[in-house]
């Protein structure tokens, strides 16, 4: 029986689809085993490829028996021990193709002097070329693969990195072009591919052993695993069809089919089933970590946008070379379910708000309960860690956001000239829907809380430095008065509304947040007027004195008018002694924020200091007898006491 010897080609496929077989990657799965880790488990197979990449000849024979040539040779030898040891980015690849001419010049010289017979030699010198040549190619593509990461060990991986292919970087991209329309010029094509299925199958090797790791541990390595699929699908595809590998490859493999009497799958169909075992890993993952019930919703986004992209790809391959991947079916599949899943995630974020709002009674300090805690928490999580992966799904799934909003609430006040299709801008709506929402919710409880409770169930306010106002007598003696209940709301709104501005402003997304800081800008608007409720009833009696024509002498109801004054005077003296009391001994202790003291005192001699001192001007020089005892405050003195707030 005669042995048929295996061509390259041949050893190729069987290399190929040996590396299908988990049982001959012999690596042994490690709890800590990282990318690093991986790559220097290969260190043996690498430096033994480092080996047989440097030129193995005796350079002393050579500088004997090609004197004139022996400083290309040196230079040659020198080159290939730069390729090997420098970082992508730093190689000249002008030197690569310098070399080559020499080369080439190298090559035709002495193909002239061996046909004159003006020069003999011991020494296959074409064969030295031929062989530095392919060295040189294989130096170049085994540095191009590894830059799909994460396979280069040299990459610092970054939270929340994503791991592009070469395709992303324009300079290796025209290298290879480079590279190929050097050879396609000079008919040696071929010799670019060899150099290329050289390292695509230590690559490959690196690919199924990476992924073959049962234990992908976290979400990290998960989405390692797909991006680097993703990164090889983009390179291959680019190969095999842009730069038309594929039909120089099944040209060779239908000669060696007809010359060996048996059929031979393309370069491609290799490929397509190295792509379907490593998917095949992934997809298992996948599932099992939509399955994990310790599993973050919002990761759900991240292994969305994975599924969505490497799916395309695989789709776009199938297309473009007429065929049909299994696992493509099945990829589809668990897309949809991700889609699904992300769909009713974005729902209960929404739904949730009530209940993460639930409480009985108000914070001792009116501050921010552990519920609204984890609320906002949960917020600048979604503003932060996963904010881009959920713009991404909302861009490929074009969602459309539902009506959240609850009665009353009219929503962002967006341009009219605003675009509402882009994926930010809909994620935008769907925080601005979550802070109304949010502050819709605690405004209700806060004021359901409050109505219903007693004095005693805030004694840090209402304590024995606690007196009741003379125009807001409460309808029980144990109920909190109404203008308390909006000021106690408002403080307590207004403290939330401080926090989610630090929240925000601390975010260094690059979406715009014009629309949430306008939002923001409203809430604190609406809630500190509520703070202020007091004393705007406080000065409100008093409007009518200042413009009031019938307070001349002259008028016929002028003594009538002048005992109303004395009245108005007399509610407002009290009534600012015991605001004055309330806030400064009751309510002042418990506002911790010191920019949110100084804007209430800010907008509180606002609202009193104008109107007063019109007041002031007209009734102070002799309207009354006793002038001291309604007209009881000088401007100056007023404005003394409102600092003290």
């Amino acid at each position: 029986m005669t042995t048929v010897n295996k061509t390259a080609y041949e050893q190729e496929i069987s290399f190929l689809r040996n590396l299908i077989n988990d049982k001959d990657l012999n690596i042994q799965p490690k709890s800590d085993l990282n990318v690093v880790g991986l790559v220097s488990s290969f260190k043996p197979f690498l430096e033994k490829y480092k080996r047989n990449q440097r030129i193995q000849g005796n350079i002393d024979v050579c500088y004997k028996q090609l004197g004139r040539y022996k400083d290309i040779i040196y230079d040659l030898n020198k080159y290939e021990e730069y390729l090997l040891y420098s970082d992508i980015e730093s190689i000249d690849l002008s030197l690569f193709f310098k070399y080559i001419y020499k080369l080439e010049d190298i090559s035709e010289t002495l193909q002239q002097t061996q046909q004159e017979g003006t020069e003999k030699s011991d020494i296959d010198v074409h064969d030295i070329i031929e062989k530095a040549e392919q060295r040189l190619l294989n130096s170049i593509f085994k540095y191009y693969l590894g830059m799909v990461k994460p396979f280069n060990p040299k990459v610092f991986i970054q939270r929340n990195q994503l791991f592009p292919s070469i395709l992303d970087d324009p300079t290796c991209l025209d290298n290879i072009m480079q590279i190929v329309e050097f050879y396609s010029s000079q008919d040696k094509l071929v010799e670019v591919l060899r150099a290329y299925i050289n390292e695509r199958q230590s690559f490959l090797k690196g690919c199924l052993s990476y992924i073959s790791i049962s234990n992908i541990k976290d979400n990290e390595e998960m989405k390692l695993a797909i991006d680097s699929v993703s990164s090889f699908i983009s390179l291959e595809n680019y190969l095999i069809k842009d730069l038309n590998f594929a039909s120089y490859l099944e040209e060779q493999h239908e000669d060696q089919g007809q010359m060996n009497g048996a059929p031979v799958l393309t370069s491609y169909a290799v490929f397509q089933q190295v792509v379907s075992a490593m998917c095949a890993k992934v997809l298992s993952k996948v599932k099992s970590e939509i399955n994990s019930k310790g599993n973050d919703g919002l990761n759900m986004f991240v292994l969305a946008n994975k599924m969505t992209e490497l799916t395309d790809s695989l789709v776009t391959l199938d297309k473009e070379h007429n065929t049909h991947t299994v696992i493509v079916d099945q990829f589809m599949n668990q897309k949809s379910t991700l889609n699904q899943l992300c769909l009713a995630k974005l729902s209960g974020i929404i739904a949730d708000i009530p209940s993460g709002t639930t409480m009985s009674k108000l914070p001792s300090d009116f501050g921010m309960n552990a519920k609204t805690v984890e609320l906002f928490t949960r917020l600048k999580q979604s503003i932060d860690d996963n904010r881009s992966d959920v713009v991404k799904f909302m861009a490929h799934t074009e969602i459309k956001l539902k009506s959240w909003l609850p009665a009353g609430e009219k929503g962002a006040e967006v341009p009219a000239d605003t675009s509402m299709n882009s994926s930010k801008m809909k994620y935008q709506m769907f925080l601005l829907d979550f802070l109304a929402i949010s502050f819709n919710s605690l405004e209700k409880r806060c004021s359901r809380i409050l109505s219903s409770g007693k004095k005693s169930d805030y004694p840090q306010y209402f304590n024995s430095n606690y007196h009741d106002a003379l125009n807001d007598a409460p309808t029980s003696p144990s109920s909190i008065p109404g203008d308390e209940q909006t000021c106690i709301s408002g403080i307590f709104l207004s403290i939330h509304v401080k926090v989610l501005e630090q929240l925000i402003a601390s975010n260094t997304s690059d979406i715009s947040i014009d629309l949430a800081v306008q939002r923001i800008h409203k809430l604190d608007r609406k809630f500190g007027d509520m703070c202020l409720v007091s004393w705007k009833k406080l000065i409100q009696p008093m409007m009518p004195l200042i413009n009031n024509s019938s307070m001349k002498t002259t008028d016929s109801n002028f003594k009538k008018n002048k005992e109303t004054a004395k009245e108005k005077f007399n509610k407002f003296n009290a009534s600012l002694d015991v605001l004055l009391a309330n806030w400064t001994l009751n309510l002042k202790p418990l506002i911790k924020d010191k920019n949110l003291k100084k804007k209430l005192k800010k907008d509180i001699k606002m609202i009193v200091e104008p109107m007063y001192k019109l007041l002031y001007d007209k009734y102070s020089k002799g309207w009354f007898k006793n002038q001291e005892k309604y007209v009881k405050f000088d401007t100056r003195e007023l404005s003394r006491k409102l600092d003290n707030l």
